[in-house]
């Protein structure tokens, strides 16, 4: 599927596109009319405020989550959509659940830890009660608390649904047992309580010193753009902005607020006007598919754990026509208590999560994508997110259709010096076709037909054997030139012999190199006109627009628009086979267009005159392929 996709994709990296507007500076201009190119990162790191005592309060929070059963994602055990090898999976698959469940409880824990103790606290007993508690304003969602998820099982009083295919499998008795199973959700309650009661004894230094940092950047820098994955922590921040810096403009960008997210757009565009200090406190709702160029800055309030969602936050100024040289990117110093290292043994599940009980419980998404290995040091990891942007590992597996190409001209294994190539590029005479002949190991042939407004060009690469196979994959043909030609290869004289007898091969193949769909229409318009001919249903004026057709459909014979024609084709057999498809409804059959020639199926099929005159009318004469033919390379084997 990877290797399919690929045909259709176009990507370069950032480092490549500027490798490509150093060469012509002067074709890249903005929306201002000023040269443009990705500026350069520049990291910063900033020191978190969290007291000792802080860490000391983590550190119990840590080992109350360890006593955690994760009730909430065991609130039912039934079977994955794929079947089990052996009893031996099902006993795997049944602990992983159970393991899996008190590792996304933690997680979870430690995530909002990293965005604020407000976070935490709303995880536990929601937005409302945590409004009440820290006395400020949100207009985001109610967030369903963890504690009332919880106490809603108890007042079901009953055990989870169990599937029958894990009754021989060895599972806690707690889950198993009614009275045990409300005793440990009872327990769970309150292990969340005191967690809560903890969170309230953080001191609120590490929020203050995120926003204290955010203000002093703002009295260098006009427009500053701040991640945090916490909807209710950048509202508390703006209610800490308006307490402690109440002169800073600030606006907060996140799905439940509109408004403030189109001003955000509004000001943070590459074309606005607007000149005042101004700080967006952005969920990862604006992480995706904005451009925020006029801003210099990019802060991470918490620390993602995966390596594409960092990205994708520092990739809203990082743009191609940003006005900035160089951009700042701020990343949080975490101490250990609170950094990534603590979560290193809970993304581990990420493959099982993945893989097996991801269709059965709702996963937090992060936990689908690549996630910080060098999570030591804060300085590892932007010199991991460095290595994983400059290699575009977020395609990975998927290539740039016209990258085998460039390598041909570029890098260590080119073919052809890039010199040459820029020489023929920038060449202003007119060269209808170039042809080249050279000694090889074997016959062979490239082609390389001229695009037009509409259609793109084309490669062929054609082995002259019992087949004359024919390679029209760019990767592939651009592998073949590799093995025929290299630094060896002699020229030789003109073969006209040769050069006939490639481009007649090309001739009767011009059909068979259509799209397949394309491809079957005109086999199929073939098939259907020879025994509509041979009939005697139709008179004598249809037959002679049958055969017309027919002679179309002969490269040797006429030279029209192939793809044109079989679109023509298209048109007028897909009714039909609609048709048949609607009449054959219950049997479940599949039909495509080869449908329309098998059996009897051609005996209830007619065509109007009106219709198969439009046909003959409508198609377009082309060139001779030949005249298309912009460059062919002729390789001859040599006799000695």
């Amino acid at each position: 599927m990877k290797k399919f996709i690929s045909k259709f994709t176009v990507r370069r990296t950032k480092r490549e596109i500027n490798k490509l507007i150093d060469k012509a500076p002067e074709n890249y201009i903005n929306k201002l009319g000023v040269k443009c190119r990705f500026p350069e990162q520049v990291p910063n790191y900033y020191d978190t405020k969290e007291t000792e005592q802080d860490k000391t309060i983590v550190q119990s929070i840590g080992e109350l989550s360890k006593e955690l059963k994760g009730i909430t994602y065991l609130t039912s055990l039934v079977a994955p959509s794929y079947e089990f090898i052996n009893i031996d999976k099902v006993q795997e698959y049944v602990d992983r659940r159970f393991t899996s469940a008190k590792g996304l409880s933690r997680y979870n824990i430690r995530k909002c830890l990293r965005s604020s103790d407000v976070a935490l606290y709303e995880h536990i007993y929601g937005t409302r009660k945590t409004k009440k508690q820290y006395q400020f304003k949100t207009s985001k969602n109610e967030n369903k608390a963890r504690i009332d998820s919880i106490e809603a099982l108890i007042h079901r009083n009953r055990l989870p649904t169990l599937s029958k295919v894990f009754k021989d499998c060895e599972i806690p008795d707690w889950y198993k047992d009614k009275s045990k199973f409300i005793a440990v959700c009872q327990k769970e309650v309150q292990i969340y309580k005191d967690i809560a009661e903890l969170t309230l004894k953080l001191s609120g230094e590490r929020e203050l010193g995120k926003i204290n940092l955010l203000a002093n950047i703002s009295k260098k820098h006009s427009k500053i753009v701040a991640f945090d994955s916490t909807v209710i922590t950048l509202n508390y921040f703006e209610h800490l902005f308006r307490m402690n810096h109440p002169d800073q403009d600030i606006l907060v960008a996140t799905g439940s607020n509109k408004r403030d997210s189109e001003k955000v757009l509004s000001k943070f565009e590459l074309t606005s006007e607007d000149n005042l200090n101004t700080i967006a406190l952005c969920s990862d709702k604006m992480a995706e598919g904005v451009d925020l160029q006029k801003a210099s800055v990019t802060v991470l309030l918490d620390m993602p754990s995966v390596l594409r969602v960092v990205e994708q936050r520092l990739g809203r100024i990082d743009r191609m026509d940003s006005i900035h040289k160089k951009i700042l990117t701020y990343w949080p110093n975490d101490s250990d208590i609170y950094s990534l290292k603590g979560d290193q043994r809970l993304v581990e599940i990420n493959d099982f999560v993945e893989n097996t009980i991801g269709s059965n419980i709702k996963m937090p998404e992060e936990l689908s994508y690549r996630h910080f290995q060098r999570t030591d040091s804060i300085q590892e990891m932007v010199q991991e997110l460095k290595e994983y942007s400059e290699k575009d590992e977020t395609w990975e597996g998927i290539h740039d259709s016209f990258q085998p190409i460039i390598n041909l001209k570029e890098g260590d294994n080119a073919i052809i010096k890039e010199s040459e190539y820029n020489q023929i590029k920038n060449t202003k005479a007119t060269i209808k076709t170039r042809v080249s002949f050279l000694n090889s190991k074997s016959d062979w042939c490239f082609f390389a037909l001229r695009g037009s407004e509409t259609k793109s060009s084309r490669w062929y690469f054609i082995e002259s054997n019992a087949n004359n196979k024919i390679f029209t994959e760019y990767p592939e043909v651009c592998e073949k030139l590799r093995e025929y030609i290299n630094g060896t290869s002699e020229k030789k004289k003109w073969d006209d012999k040769h050069l006939k007898k490639y481009i007649n091969i090309l001739k009767d193949k011009e059909i068979q190199l259509l799209p397949p769909k394309k491809n079957r229409a005109l086999i199929v318009a073939k098939n259907l006109l020879e025994k509509k001919i041979r009939g005697r249903k139709d008179d004598e004026l249809k037959k002679r627009v049958m055969r017309k057709l027919l002679n179309l459909l002969n490269p040797k014979k006429e030279s029209v628009d192939f793809e044109s024609l079989a679109d023509l084709w298209i048109n007028v057999l897909q009714p039909r086979l609609t048709e048949r498809r609607e009449r054959n409804k219950i049997k479940r059959k599949v039909f495509n267009f080869e449908s329309l020639i098998k059996g009897t199926a051609p005996n209830f099929i007619d065509f109007t005159t009106e219709e198969l005159s439009e046909i003959l009318e409508k198609c377009p004469v082309s060139e001779n392929i030949n005249t298309k033919i912009a460059s062919c390379i002729i390789g001859i084997k040599s006799q000695f």
